[in-house]
């Protein structure tokens, strides 16, 4: 039986295991060593963690995409192991904020888009399923399920819009022209 204590003990075991260098060790855990996005040091510092953790083993960046903070899960977002990408969304410490700037992000992978809008508990707010439909990579069959549930406004930039699929345009123009 695993306690939320014992996960957290269980995280530091593997991560001891794994022979982390110790900075990482340290700021994957400290909440402290999380960094605002208006930081002007945080664009330099995401540099240097891209390059430290690009030299990591996938088994390491898996295990700190599941554990660690916010600058650490961002830079591990753009990683190119699809595993890892994935175990940053399992991180149950993201954010709704942290999932719009995935959604926000065009370079995005797919599979990324599409686990997002498969999770119920992040399209339960309405900028995620907003930027979901705007994004050119969401399936369209999800983007069209969101597109129903769009204010007036953001219907009407959706179907301006060049970026997004041909469907999902029409289908905003349709909700338009219906209320």
């Amino acid at each position: 039986r695993l306690l939320s204590g014992d996960l957290f003990d269980l995280g530091r075991w593997f991560q001891e295991q794994l022979d982390i260098p110790m900075e990482l060790k340290e700021a994957a855990f400290d909440p402290a060593a999380e960094v605002p996005e208006e930081d002007d040091n945080a664009e330099l510092l995401k540099g240097n963690l891209f390059v430290t953790l690009g030299k990591l083993k996938v088994s390491q960046r898996v295990l700190l995409a599941f554990t660690g903070n916010s600058l650490v899960r961002t830079v591990l977002l753009k990683d190119r192991n699809r595993i890892v990408r994935r175990f940053v969304l399992r991180n149950p410490k993201i954010t709704p904020k942290e999932i719009e700037t995935v959604c926000k992000d065009r370079q995005q992978d797919t599979e990324v888009i599409s686990t997002v809008a498969n999770n119920r508990e992040w399209t339960r707010n309405y900028n995620i399923r907003r930027l979901l439909c705007y994004h050119p990579k969401t399936p369209v069959v999800q983007a069209l399920r969101f597109v129903n549930t769009l204010y007036r406004r953001d219907l009407q930039l959706l179907a301006r819009s060049k970026d997004v699929p041909s469907h999902v345009v029409s289908a905003a123009r349709r909700r338009i022209m219906s209320s």
